[in-house]
Protein backbone atom coordinates (compact mmCIF):
# COMPACT_ATOMS: atom_id res chain seq x y z
CA UNK A 1 0.00 0.00 0.00
CA UNK A 2 1.40 3.41 -0.90
CA UNK A 3 1.82 5.98 1.81
CA UNK A 4 1.80 9.74 1.87
CA UNK A 5 4.25 12.20 3.41
CA UNK A 6 2.25 15.33 4.20
CA UNK A 7 4.35 18.48 4.44
CA UNK A 8 2.57 21.48 5.91
CA UNK A 9 3.47 25.14 5.61
CA UNK A 10 1.73 27.26 8.22
CA UNK A 11 0.69 30.79 7.38
CA UNK A 12 -1.10 33.63 9.11
CA UNK A 13 -2.28 36.65 7.19
CA UNK A 14 -0.02 36.22 4.17
CA UNK A 15 0.23 39.36 2.05
CA UNK A 16 -0.49 39.43 -1.66
CA UNK A 17 1.92 42.29 -2.28
CA UNK A 18 5.54 43.11 -1.51
CA UNK A 19 5.93 44.68 1.93
CA UNK A 20 8.84 46.89 2.91
CA UNK A 21 10.36 45.47 6.13
CA UNK A 22 10.42 47.76 9.15
CA UNK A 23 14.19 47.48 9.52
CA UNK A 24 14.69 49.08 6.08
CA UNK A 25 12.78 52.17 7.21
CA UNK A 26 13.82 52.69 10.83
CA UNK A 27 16.27 51.43 13.40
CA UNK A 28 13.41 50.48 15.72
CA UNK A 29 10.43 48.18 15.25
CA UNK A 30 7.73 50.35 16.81
CA UNK A 31 5.05 51.35 16.26
CA UNK A 32 3.91 47.94 15.11
CA UNK A 33 2.34 47.42 11.70
CA UNK A 34 -1.43 47.09 12.07
CA UNK A 35 -2.25 46.78 8.37
CA UNK A 36 -4.64 43.83 7.76
CA UNK A 37 -2.98 41.59 5.18
CA UNK A 38 -4.70 38.90 3.13
CA UNK A 39 -4.18 36.80 0.03
CA UNK A 40 -6.42 34.87 -2.34
CA UNK A 41 -6.74 31.12 -2.00
CA UNK A 42 -4.09 29.01 -3.76
CA UNK A 43 -4.18 25.35 -4.88
CA UNK A 44 -1.86 24.29 -2.04
CA UNK A 45 -4.55 25.29 0.45
CA UNK A 46 -6.44 22.15 -0.45
CA UNK A 47 -3.75 19.95 -2.00
CA UNK A 48 -3.72 16.33 -0.93
CA UNK A 49 -5.69 14.46 1.72
CA UNK A 50 -5.33 15.26 5.39
CA UNK A 51 -2.62 13.32 7.20
CA UNK A 52 -3.58 10.59 9.66
CA UNK A 53 -1.71 9.70 12.85
CA UNK A 54 -1.15 6.12 11.66
CA UNK A 55 0.86 7.20 8.62
CA UNK A 56 4.45 6.03 8.74
CA UNK A 57 7.20 7.86 6.87
CA UNK A 58 5.93 7.61 3.30
CA UNK A 59 7.37 7.77 -0.16
CA UNK A 60 4.94 10.24 -1.77
CA UNK A 61 5.20 13.82 -0.57
CA UNK A 62 2.55 16.51 -0.78
CA UNK A 63 3.08 20.12 0.27
CA UNK A 64 -0.02 21.62 1.83
CA UNK A 65 -0.58 25.20 2.99
CA UNK A 66 -2.50 25.61 6.23
CA UNK A 67 -3.90 28.97 7.31
CA UNK A 68 -4.46 29.10 11.07
CA UNK A 69 -7.50 31.35 10.66
CA UNK A 70 -9.21 29.16 8.07
CA UNK A 71 -8.14 25.70 9.27
CA UNK A 72 -9.55 26.48 12.67
CA UNK A 73 -11.78 24.78 15.22
CA UNK A 74 -13.97 27.88 14.97
CA UNK A 75 -15.41 27.66 11.43
CA UNK A 76 -16.64 31.27 11.61
CA UNK A 77 -13.26 32.75 12.56
CA UNK A 78 -12.36 33.38 8.92
CA UNK A 79 -15.31 35.77 8.76
CA UNK A 80 -14.63 37.62 12.02
CA UNK A 81 -10.84 37.71 12.52
CA UNK A 82 -9.56 40.97 11.01
CA UNK A 83 -6.32 41.31 12.96
CA UNK A 84 -2.98 41.95 11.30
CA UNK A 85 -1.67 38.50 12.30
CA UNK A 86 1.87 39.58 11.39
CA UNK A 87 5.34 39.00 12.88
CA UNK A 88 4.83 35.37 13.76
CA UNK A 89 6.81 33.20 16.17
CA UNK A 90 6.57 29.41 16.27
CA UNK A 91 7.40 26.88 19.00
CA UNK A 92 7.17 23.07 18.78
CA UNK A 93 6.94 20.87 21.86
CA UNK A 94 9.93 18.47 21.76
CA UNK A 95 8.09 15.92 23.92
CA UNK A 96 5.07 15.96 21.60
CA UNK A 97 6.00 17.44 18.19
CA UNK A 98 2.33 17.37 17.20
CA UNK A 99 1.76 20.24 19.65
CA UNK A 100 2.64 23.61 18.12
CA UNK A 101 2.19 27.19 19.29
CA UNK A 102 2.28 30.31 17.10
CA UNK A 103 2.13 33.93 18.23
CA UNK A 104 1.34 36.96 16.07
CA UNK A 105 -0.26 40.37 16.19
CA UNK A 106 -3.61 38.65 16.59
CA UNK A 107 -5.00 40.66 19.47
CA UNK A 108 -3.87 42.48 22.58
CA UNK A 109 -4.58 42.64 26.26
CA UNK A 110 -8.17 43.79 26.44
CA UNK A 111 -8.87 43.44 22.71
CA UNK A 112 -10.95 41.42 22.09
CA UNK A 113 -10.53 39.64 25.46
CA UNK A 114 -8.67 40.42 28.70
CA UNK A 115 -5.92 37.90 27.88
CA UNK A 116 -3.73 38.00 24.79
CA UNK A 117 -4.03 35.17 22.22
CA UNK A 118 -1.90 32.32 20.95
CA UNK A 119 -2.58 29.92 18.09
CA UNK A 120 -2.49 26.31 19.29
CA UNK A 121 -2.50 22.98 17.41
CA UNK A 122 -2.40 19.41 18.69
CA UNK A 123 -2.34 17.62 15.31
CA UNK A 124 0.83 18.70 13.49
CA UNK A 125 -0.65 22.06 12.53
CA UNK A 126 -3.54 20.69 10.47
CA UNK A 127 -6.13 22.49 12.58
CA UNK A 128 -5.73 25.40 14.99
CA UNK A 129 -7.51 27.03 17.91
CA UNK A 130 -7.14 30.67 18.85
CA UNK A 131 -6.75 30.59 22.63
CA UNK A 132 -6.72 33.68 24.86
CA UNK A 133 -4.33 32.54 27.55
CA UNK A 134 -1.59 35.16 28.12
CA UNK A 135 -2.47 37.43 31.06
CA UNK A 136 -0.91 40.88 31.25
CA UNK A 137 2.15 40.94 33.52
CA UNK A 138 0.94 42.32 36.86
CA UNK A 139 2.15 45.83 37.61
CA UNK A 140 3.54 46.33 34.11
CA UNK A 141 3.27 49.69 32.38
CA UNK A 142 2.61 50.08 28.66
CA UNK A 143 0.42 47.02 28.16
CA UNK A 144 -2.16 48.92 26.08
CA UNK A 145 -2.14 47.66 22.49
CA UNK A 146 0.36 44.93 23.38
CA UNK A 147 1.81 42.30 23.38
CA UNK A 148 4.04 44.07 20.92
CA UNK A 149 7.07 42.01 19.86
CA UNK A 150 6.89 38.49 21.30
CA UNK A 151 8.75 35.20 20.94
CA UNK A 152 8.15 31.73 22.35
CA UNK A 153 10.20 28.58 22.78
CA UNK A 154 9.64 25.21 24.38
CA UNK A 155 11.95 23.91 27.08
CA UNK A 156 11.86 20.57 28.84
CA UNK A 157 8.89 18.83 30.47
CA UNK A 158 6.20 20.59 28.39
CA UNK A 159 7.29 24.05 29.58
CA UNK A 160 6.58 26.83 27.07
CA UNK A 161 8.47 30.09 27.65
CA UNK A 162 7.49 33.46 26.22
CA UNK A 163 9.11 36.92 26.14
CA UNK A 164 6.81 39.87 25.48
CA UNK A 165 7.48 43.56 24.82
CA UNK A 166 5.31 46.33 26.22
CA UNK A 167 5.44 49.89 24.87
CA UNK A 168 6.09 53.08 26.80
CA UNK A 169 4.51 55.91 24.74
CA UNK A 170 6.90 58.53 26.12
CA UNK A 171 9.94 56.74 24.71
CA UNK A 172 8.52 54.79 21.77
CA UNK A 173 10.25 51.70 23.14
CA UNK A 174 9.30 49.47 26.05
CA UNK A 175 10.06 46.83 28.64
CA UNK A 176 10.28 43.05 28.36
CA UNK A 177 8.59 40.41 30.52
CA UNK A 178 9.19 36.66 30.32
CA UNK A 179 6.86 33.99 31.67
CA UNK A 180 6.05 30.31 31.22
CA UNK A 181 3.27 27.75 31.13
CA UNK A 182 2.90 23.98 31.02
CA UNK A 183 -0.51 24.20 29.40
CA UNK A 184 -0.88 26.77 26.59
CA UNK A 185 -4.62 26.08 26.47
CA UNK A 186 -5.19 27.26 30.04
CA UNK A 187 -4.77 30.90 31.10
CA UNK A 188 -4.46 29.92 34.77
CA UNK A 189 -1.33 27.93 33.93
CA UNK A 190 0.64 30.98 32.74
CA UNK A 191 3.12 32.21 35.37
CA UNK A 192 5.18 35.37 35.78
CA UNK A 193 7.91 35.64 38.40
CA UNK A 194 6.71 38.42 40.68
CA UNK A 195 8.25 40.58 43.40
CA UNK A 196 5.79 42.22 45.80
CA UNK A 197 3.04 41.38 43.33
CA UNK A 198 4.74 42.93 40.28
CA UNK A 199 6.10 40.94 37.35
CA UNK A 200 9.89 41.02 37.15
CA UNK A 201 11.50 42.74 34.19
CA UNK A 202 13.70 40.85 31.76
CA UNK A 203 15.55 44.04 30.77
CA UNK A 204 16.97 44.77 34.22
CA UNK A 205 19.80 47.07 33.07
CA UNK A 206 19.08 50.55 34.44
CA UNK A 207 19.73 52.32 31.13
CA UNK A 208 17.49 49.90 29.26
CA UNK A 209 14.36 50.54 31.34
CA UNK A 210 11.68 51.76 28.96
CA UNK A 211 14.24 51.84 26.13
CA UNK A 212 14.23 48.20 24.98
CA UNK A 213 13.05 46.64 21.74
CA UNK A 214 12.70 43.35 19.86
CA UNK A 215 13.14 40.54 22.41
CA UNK A 216 14.31 37.25 20.93
CA UNK A 217 14.15 34.39 23.43
CA UNK A 218 15.43 30.80 23.32
CA UNK A 219 15.71 27.94 25.79
CA UNK A 220 18.87 25.88 26.13
CA UNK A 221 20.37 23.17 28.32
CA UNK A 222 23.05 24.03 30.86
CA UNK A 223 26.76 23.78 30.14
CA UNK A 224 27.21 21.32 33.01
CA UNK A 225 23.71 19.93 33.48
CA UNK A 226 21.73 18.86 30.44
CA UNK A 227 18.43 19.05 32.34
CA UNK A 228 18.83 22.71 33.28
CA UNK A 229 16.03 25.00 32.08
CA UNK A 230 18.08 27.99 30.96
CA UNK A 231 16.35 30.88 29.18
CA UNK A 232 18.13 33.61 27.19
CA UNK A 233 16.45 36.78 25.93
CA UNK A 234 18.29 38.98 23.46
CA UNK A 235 17.13 42.56 23.04
CA UNK A 236 18.17 45.97 21.74
CA UNK A 237 19.00 48.73 24.23
CA UNK A 238 18.17 52.06 22.53
CA UNK A 239 19.34 54.20 25.43
CA UNK A 240 22.78 54.56 23.84
CA UNK A 241 24.29 55.20 20.43
CA UNK A 242 25.62 52.88 19.14
CA UNK A 243 22.78 50.67 20.34
CA UNK A 244 23.63 48.16 23.05
CA UNK A 245 22.99 44.52 22.20
CA UNK A 246 22.07 42.76 25.45
CA UNK A 247 21.31 39.14 26.34
CA UNK A 248 19.48 38.46 29.60
CA UNK A 249 19.82 35.05 31.25
CA UNK A 250 17.67 33.00 33.62
CA UNK A 251 19.41 29.87 34.90
CA UNK A 252 17.16 26.91 35.67
CA UNK A 253 14.12 28.85 36.91
CA UNK A 254 10.50 28.21 35.96
CA UNK A 255 9.06 30.78 35.54
CA UNK A 256 12.24 32.57 34.47
CA UNK A 257 13.98 34.94 36.89
CA UNK A 258 16.36 37.62 35.63
CA UNK A 259 18.59 39.08 38.31
CA UNK A 260 19.97 42.61 38.11
CA UNK A 261 23.18 42.43 36.08
CA UNK A 262 22.09 39.33 34.16
CA UNK A 263 21.76 41.16 30.83
CA UNK A 264 25.27 42.27 29.79
CA UNK A 265 26.08 44.08 26.57
CA UNK A 266 27.39 41.56 24.02
CA UNK A 267 28.02 44.05 21.21
CA UNK A 268 26.91 47.34 19.68
CA UNK A 269 25.03 48.36 16.54
CA UNK A 270 25.26 51.81 14.95
CA UNK A 271 22.09 53.80 14.36
CA UNK A 272 20.70 53.78 10.86
CA UNK A 273 19.33 50.26 10.56
CA UNK A 274 17.48 47.88 12.84
CA UNK A 275 19.98 45.61 14.63
CA UNK A 276 17.84 42.51 14.07
CA UNK A 277 19.32 40.94 17.21
CA UNK A 278 18.86 37.15 17.18
CA UNK A 279 20.05 34.13 19.16
CA UNK A 280 21.09 30.58 18.35
CA UNK A 281 21.76 27.79 20.84
CA UNK A 282 23.92 24.68 20.72
CA UNK A 283 22.00 21.84 22.41
CA UNK A 284 25.13 19.70 22.56
CA UNK A 285 26.95 21.81 25.12
CA UNK A 286 24.73 24.70 26.27
CA UNK A 287 26.59 27.41 24.36
CA UNK A 288 24.68 30.46 23.14
CA UNK A 289 25.34 32.65 20.09
CA UNK A 290 24.29 36.26 19.47
CA UNK A 291 23.92 37.59 15.91
CA UNK A 292 23.08 41.16 14.97
CA UNK A 293 23.55 43.77 12.26
CA UNK A 294 25.91 46.72 12.44
CA UNK A 295 25.68 49.57 9.94
CA UNK A 296 29.19 50.66 8.95
CA UNK A 297 28.18 53.11 6.21
CA UNK A 298 24.75 54.52 6.99
CA UNK A 299 24.71 57.77 5.02
CA UNK A 300 24.71 56.20 1.57
CA UNK A 301 22.15 54.25 -0.36
CA UNK A 302 22.56 51.35 -0.17
CA UNK A 303 23.89 51.11 3.38
CA UNK A 304 26.78 48.81 4.24
CA UNK A 305 26.01 46.15 6.83
CA UNK A 306 28.15 43.84 8.96
CA UNK A 307 26.84 40.66 10.52
CA UNK A 308 28.29 40.51 14.02
CA UNK A 309 28.59 37.24 15.93
CA UNK A 310 29.36 36.65 19.61
CA UNK A 311 29.29 33.59 21.86
CA UNK A 312 28.91 32.58 25.49
CA UNK A 313 30.25 29.26 26.78
CA UNK A 314 29.31 29.87 30.43
CA UNK A 315 25.51 30.23 30.31
CA UNK A 316 25.52 33.90 29.38
CA UNK A 317 27.77 35.17 32.20
CA UNK A 318 30.49 36.34 29.81
CA UNK A 319 30.64 36.78 26.05
CA UNK A 320 33.66 36.57 23.78
CA UNK A 321 34.58 35.24 20.37
CA UNK A 322 38.12 35.22 19.00
CA UNK A 323 39.16 37.25 22.07
CA UNK A 324 36.62 40.00 21.27
CA UNK A 325 34.07 40.85 23.98
CA UNK A 326 31.80 42.54 21.43
CA UNK A 327 31.89 39.79 18.82
CA UNK A 328 33.42 39.46 15.38
CA UNK A 329 32.41 40.39 11.87
CA UNK A 330 31.10 37.07 10.60
CA UNK A 331 31.36 38.09 6.94
CA UNK A 332 32.86 40.97 4.95
CA UNK A 333 30.87 44.19 4.91
CA UNK A 334 28.48 44.16 1.97
CA UNK A 335 26.04 46.74 0.59
CA UNK A 336 22.61 46.40 2.14
CA UNK A 337 20.89 45.74 -1.19
CA UNK A 338 23.30 42.92 -2.09
CA UNK A 339 22.85 40.75 0.98
CA UNK A 340 21.19 37.41 0.29
CA UNK A 341 20.53 36.44 3.90
CA UNK A 342 17.38 36.83 6.10
CA UNK A 343 18.26 40.28 7.47
CA UNK A 344 18.60 41.99 4.12
CA UNK A 345 17.54 45.23 2.49
CA UNK A 346 14.10 46.61 1.78
CA UNK A 347 13.78 44.52 -1.37
CA UNK A 348 14.69 41.01 -2.48
CA UNK A 349 15.13 41.65 -6.20
CA UNK A 350 17.09 41.58 -8.38
CA UNK A 351 18.47 38.24 -7.25
CA UNK A 352 22.05 38.32 -5.99
CA UNK A 353 24.12 36.18 -8.37
CA UNK A 354 27.45 36.68 -6.59
CA UNK A 355 28.96 33.38 -5.39
CA UNK A 356 29.79 33.48 -1.67
CA UNK A 357 32.26 30.91 -0.33
CA UNK A 358 34.04 30.16 2.93
CA UNK A 359 36.86 27.80 3.91
CA UNK A 360 36.04 24.37 5.32
CA UNK A 361 35.59 24.14 9.11
CA UNK A 362 35.61 21.09 11.45
CA UNK A 363 31.83 21.23 11.86
CA UNK A 364 31.49 20.34 8.17
CA UNK A 365 32.45 16.80 9.12
CA UNK A 366 30.00 16.49 11.99
CA UNK A 367 27.04 14.37 10.97
CA UNK A 368 23.71 14.71 12.70
CA UNK A 369 21.88 11.39 13.23
CA UNK A 370 18.49 11.10 11.56
CA UNK A 371 15.42 11.82 13.67
CA UNK A 372 12.24 9.80 14.06
CA UNK A 373 9.80 12.67 13.86
CA UNK A 374 6.32 12.25 12.51
CA UNK A 375 5.19 12.58 8.93
CA UNK A 376 4.74 16.34 8.88
CA UNK A 377 7.18 17.47 11.54
CA UNK A 378 10.28 17.83 9.37
CA UNK A 379 8.90 20.65 7.25
CA UNK A 380 8.10 23.33 9.81
CA UNK A 381 9.51 26.74 8.92
CA UNK A 382 12.16 28.29 11.14
CA UNK A 383 11.39 31.51 12.95
CA UNK A 384 12.02 34.66 10.96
Amino acid sequence: MSTLDLKIIVGIGLAASVITPSWAQSDQSSPRDTTPYFRPAIPSDTAGPAASPQFARPATRVIRVVDTVISNTDPNLQNTDHFNNGETSIAINPINPREIVISAFSGSWGNPQPNAPLWHSMNDGQTWTKVFVIPAPPGAAGTGGCPCDQTYDYGRNNVLFGSILTEIPATGFGNIYTGSTTNPKNAASWKWFTTFGNAQLTNEAADALGMSDQPWMLHNRGTLHANSQNVFAAYDDFSTNPRGMRVARSINNVPPQFAVGSDPIVGTSAAGTNPGHRLATDPRNGWVYSLFQNCTTCTGDPKTIQYMLNRSTDQGSTWTLNSSATGIDSRPSVPEDRMNAPLQSDQSSPRDSNPYVRPAIPEDRIKTPPTSRGAASDAWPSRT
